[in-house]
């Protein structure tokens, strides 16, 4: 593996001390951050390393991550494309990553989010239609 420290330098040095570890991210960990990864949630949890907003983008360096996991996560960002060009970003070319979302029976979470967002739009474009701007 070839030394790729100085491209990480948005981790934090006390996550990776040493310069040839194979990176492993564990997105959305919650209090059930996996042994070796490095722990990435929104709360400040024990045993997150990484207090970040998924929505906001990943706080690692471009080709960084050799194996990632989100586990019941995903579906709680706001914008899954936004995520899943983050997760694409911060992977290395052959990285790994392993993700575990919601089946259709649990289509709740889903169609609560679309919903929302669907609302949303649809109160934008109608307060642009009130005051004339479309």
């Amino acid at each position: 593996m070839m030394n790729d420290l100085p491209k990480r330098k948005n981790v934090p040095s006390e996550v990776l001390p040493e310069v040839n570890r194979v990176v492993r991210a564990n997105l959305g960990c919650g209090k059930k951050k996996q042994p070796s990864f490095i722990g990435i949630d929104r709360f400040p949890l024990p045993g997150v390393d990484i207090v970040a907003d998924m929505n906001k983008g990943l706080p690692l360096a471009d080709n960084s991550v050799d194996y990632l996991a989100a586990s019941h996560s995903l579906e709680h960002v706001d914008d899954l494309t936004l995520t899943m060009q983050e997760i694409y970003r911060v992977c290395k070319h052959k990285a790994l990553v392993c993700i575990v979302a919601p089946t259709i029976t649990h289509r709740r979470i889903w169609l609560t989010r679309s919903i929302n967002k669907l609302s949303t739009s649809i109160l934008h474009v109608s307060s642009q239609l009130l005051i004339g701007h479309l």
